[in-house]
């Protein structure tokens, strides 16, 4: 009896040691990526950004590797409703390398990959979104079973202007329209030295969120086409400096400058403006953001046909010069005074002999 109870004994020692050994052999030193959290953030407009929180759980701090911008590195992946949202190195959004130290966190929005810098914008009202790290597996860690996390995030889409709210006053309840902005281009005109005016409105009866003033990432942008090649885009921050088309009835007139597309082409010139390029302001009208005109460019006169330039008088008399006199030259009948009389060849009559008359 006394032998079955110290075999069981050494046996729950044995198992105990065998077990922390293992345990403690099964995490070794290592860095830990995971996600902490994934949530929808709602702006004054109604769009809808993404806030991603990381954080390294593990011991040891990232090797420098984790941070290489080439596909050797660390890279977070994010999809929205069973499509790819794209994926960023972790170099993209840890700059300052804050994770690579052992129990630290990192926070930041999710910017649209296909239009970076600009924010991502949750697409639907009812979002399923997994947000995972490291999604390639290019680091060790502690930890595989905690890289993605898988969140449902509402974005209340705002009903439009012809969608009826009920207010709680009146006897039966009042409606009023939901006030919503709407980015219009309204005029597209040429000045006199080929340039392009450009007139923006908001015609919507709301306003939106001052982000779209961010003259960096999220802002608003105005693209433009010239016979259908790209010409240039310009954000609206750089000239509405007032934010006039913040508020209703808000416009603006600008001349377009983006980079050396400032002018028209010698000719014909199809205009395509758009305003809210990459839709970052909820309107009530997403449908009339686009304006194209044809603009004509003439070619200035130059050559045999230009007329120069005649100054114009001081008041200042100048006097009249009188041309100069040639002197006339006579013809060979005519008699000079002083020249010598002209004798035939053959007249030999009247020439002296040789000493005669000659002293």
């Amino acid at each position: 009896m006394k032998t079955l109870k110290y075999s069981i004994l050494i046996s729950a020692v044995f198992c105990l040691v065998l077990g922390f050994g293992h345990g403690l052999w099964a995490s070794p030193l290592l860095p830990d990526l995971t996600v902490v959290n994934v949530k929808s953030e709602k702006l004054l407009g109604g769009a809808c950004r993404l806030k991603i929180t990381l954080a390294n759980t593990g011991n040891i701090d990232l090797p420098p590797v984790a941070y290489d911008p080439s596909t050797n590195g660390v890279a977070i992946q994010v999809v929205v409703n069973n499509q790819s949202a794209g994926a960023i190195n972790l170099e993209g959004v840890d700059p300052t390398r804050k994770l690579s130290r052992p129990h630290s966190t990192l926070s930041f929005y999710w910017k649209n990959v296909r239009h970076y810098p600009h924010y991502y914008f949750l697409p639907d009202e009812t979002n399923h979104v997994t947000v995972t790290v490291d999604y390639n597996n290019m680091l060790p860690k502690s930890n595989e079973r905690n890289n993605s996390l898988t969140r449902v995030l509402s974005c209340e889409k705002p009903p439009t202007v012809s969608d009826k709210v009920p207010s709680t006053t009146g006897k039966h309840g009042n409606f009023r329209d939901y006030a919503l902005p709407d980015l219009v281009v309204t005029k597209i005109e040429k000045t006199k030295d080929c340039r392009i005016r450009v007139t923006i409105a908001n015609k919507g009866k709301g306003t939106f969120s001052p982000i779209a003033y961010d003259t960096g990432s999220g802002g608003v942008w105005i693209g433009m086409k010239n016979n259908n090649r790209y010409w240039g885009s310009m954000v609206l921050g750089s000239f509405d400096r007032g934010r006039r088309i913040l508020n209703p009835n808000g416009t603006i007139t600008f001349l377009w400058d983006s980079y050396n597309h400032s002018k028209l082409l010698a000719g014909k010139n199809d205009i395509v403006v758009t305003i809210d390029t990459e839709n970052n302001v909820k309107e009530s009208n997403e449908t009339n953001n686009s304006l194209e005109k044809v603009l004509f460019c003439l070619e200035p006169i130059q050559g045999p046909h230009k007329m120069p330039r005649v100054p114009k008088s001081e008041g200042k008399v100048k006097p009249v010069q009188e041309p100069r006199k040639v002197p006339r030259v006579p013809t060979p009948r005519e008699k000079v005074e002083g020249s010598m009389k002209r004798l035939p060849v053959n007249n030999f009559k009247n020439i002296p002999n040789k000493g005669t008359g000659v002293k």
